[in-house]
């Protein structure tokens, strides 16, 4: 009779216990899963594109100008009296003029010639090729006669500079170059003075002023 009463209180108790100790154990904790945070990669830094350097500019160096107004320093006058590789008579040659006229030296004997050698891209020969024409003008009546021989020249660049000068006196063409040749020109101007009888009396290498030429000229005429 005891042992069922107590199997009967331990049956009553038992629930009670168990609900006393479900309520004392705590609430379970809501775990809210966290999203998966993915790490981005840190952004590459910008590079900027390397230029090529330029290499630096050359610095001109700036040349002078010329001054148009400078008086041109004239060329070394060379006179040479006859010697052995001009004395004798003065090597005959003919050529046409760029008046259209034909021209032979020993058509000139008996007058005193002086025979210049020059080209228009010459500088000395544009020097004196005014005085050339005024000593001309001034000894013309004088049976003295003056011819301009073109070397190493174009037609139309030599008759475009003497009517520029207004050259009266005969100019003709060496197109050739045998008359050059025969009177050994290796420099312009040359001027040759050939007296009456044709022979080769004075020689210039270099540019002849009008007091030169008439020193010359005064010298060969009586």
């Amino acid at each position: 009779m005891r042992l069922g009463l107590v199997l009967i209180v331990l049956s009553l108790a038992l629930p009670v216990a168990c609900g006393d100790a479900a309520a004392s154990l705590p609430a379970a904790a809501t775990v809210t899963a966290s999203p998966t945070v993915v790490p981005t990669a840190s952004p590459s830094p910008t590079v900027e594109p390397t230029s090529t350097p330029r290499p630096p500019t050359p610095t001109r160096v700036p040349t002078a100008t010329p001054d148009p107004n400078a008086t041109p320093t004239p060329a070394p006058v060379i006179i040479r009296s006859t010697r052995d590789d001009d004395e004798g008579p003065a090597a005959e040659f003919e050529m046409i003029l760029l008046s259209g006229e034909g021209f032979a030296l020993s058509d000139l004997r008996g007058s005193v010639v002086v025979l210049n050698f020059w080209a228009s891209w010459c500088v000395p020969c544009r020097d004196e090729m005014p005085a050339f024409e005024l000593i001309y003008q001034e000894y013309k009546d004088r049976n003295v006669v003056f011819v301009g021989v073109a070397y190493a020249d174009t037609e139309p660049e030599a008759r475009a500079f003497a009517e520029q000068v207004g050259v009266r006196y005969p100019l003709g063409m060496d197109y050739t170059d045998e008359i050059s040749a025969s009177y050994g020109i290796q420099a312009l101007p040359t001027t040759f003075f050939i007296d009456r009888e044709g022979i080769i009396t004075k020689k210039i290498t270099g540019r002849a002023s009008e007091g030169l030429l008439r020193i010359f000229l005064n010298s060969r005429i009586r």
